[in-house]
């Protein structure tokens, strides 16, 4: 019997099973704080972009291109709206 009934035994040449990456989690994290604090938002753009790089690279074993694509898209529209936003009351204050 290949296998037994608890999952595959050691000989098969089945994958490990995959797993979301940790990068793409936080950097969407992060990237929802950009509105608040631009700066998460290049923070969270260049975590993205080495999250989508170590998924597309890991042959399978990770996952959350998802998230990481997301995390990229929040990330440059938060912080650029944080940006103008602080621009604005900077503007407002001391202008």
């Amino acid at each position: 019997m290949n296998g037994s009934q608890y999952g595959p035994d050691e000989s098969s040449s089945e994958r490990p099973p995959c797993r979301t990456s940790n990068k793409a989690v936080l950097a969407l994290i992060l990237s929802l704080f950009a509105f608040c604090v631009p700066i998460l938002g290049v923070v969270a753009l260049i975590l993205g972009l080495v999250a989508k790089r170590d998924i597309e690279r890991s042959d399978g074993t990770l996952d959350g291109a998802g998230l990481a694509i997301a995390a990229i898209v929040i990330g440059v529209v938060g912080g650029a709206i944080g940006f103008f936003i602080g621009l604005a009351y900077w503007s407002e204050q001391f202008g």
